[in-house]
């Protein structure tokens, strides 16, 4: 974690090695969660080699984003959101040089291998008032305790997550998908699918929702008798 400013902070994450700099100042015991790390003052400058990765073993790929508090995103209900990456996440490559931001705004490409319409990392948040877009969660929940529902588009396609105090529950993700989850309007419902499972969605009011999860196709019709409710 680096701080850039006092409002923003750049992270990387699944970092296999730190470089030695980095790695002089770690504590001798190291900590059993993100919550106690050791914070230290070491000045990073342009070129400063700062670790390496071999990635996730799913993708092959590392995580780095940038936080920056002066850019809340906007959410229908704000107090269900406390997580950082869903409250105050900003595009990293904003804040490249413009020769740099150019490259990699170039480089973006949708599922199909497009270049997009629009490069743009996107917001943070999904929510679009009186659609089924956007986070839903149950009874007292919030994104970072209790259950936790986000449908959304991303890159054309359309994806469901459910996660549980933090940890990934349930999710589809619908390359295919006709009807884009800003699009379902109240009354009506949509069945997201990937090989082997899929969700079921009925959009019943602007604040609640009915939700069925199951493997294999999608139903012929909503299943009401398995649905659960969720609300913003």
């Amino acid at each position: 974690d680096f701080l850039v400013s006092c409002e923003v902070t750049l992270h990387y994450d699944h970092i296999d090695e730190v470089a030695d700099p980095i790695k002089a100042l770690a504590p001798k015991e190291p900590a059993s969660n993100t919550r106690d790390g050791a914070r230290v003052s070491l000045p990073i400058k342009a070129g400063d080699l700062l670790g390496y990765s071999n990635g996730t073993e799913q993708s092959g790929g590392f995580d780095f984003y940038l936080l920056n508090s002066s850019k809340p995103a906007a959410h229908i209900n704000p107090k269900r959101w406390q997580w950082g990456q869903t409250t105050i996440a900003d595009c990293p490559y904003d804040y490249f040089m413009p020769e740099l931001k150019t490259q990699y705004y170039n480089m973006f490409r949708s599922q199909d291998g497009q270049p997009l319409t629009t490069p743009s990392c996107g917001s943070p948040s999904h929510d679009k008032a009186g659609t089924l877009s956007g986070g839903w969660f149950q009874g007292e929940s919030t994104d970072a305790q209790g259950k936790w529902l986000e449908i959304g588009t991303q890159n054309t396609r359309a994806e469901l997550l459910i996660r549980e105090n933090g940890n990934h529950v349930f999710g589809v993700r619908d390359y295919t998908a006709e009807v884009k989850p800003e699009d379902v309007t109240v009354g009506q419902s949509v069945c997201y699918s990937e090989p082997g499972k899929w969700a079921f969605a009925k959009l019943t009011s602007v604040t609640n929702l009915q939700l069925a999860t199951g493997s294999g196709s999608c139903p012929t019709s909503f299943p009401d008798g398995q649905a659960e409710a969720w609300e913003r």
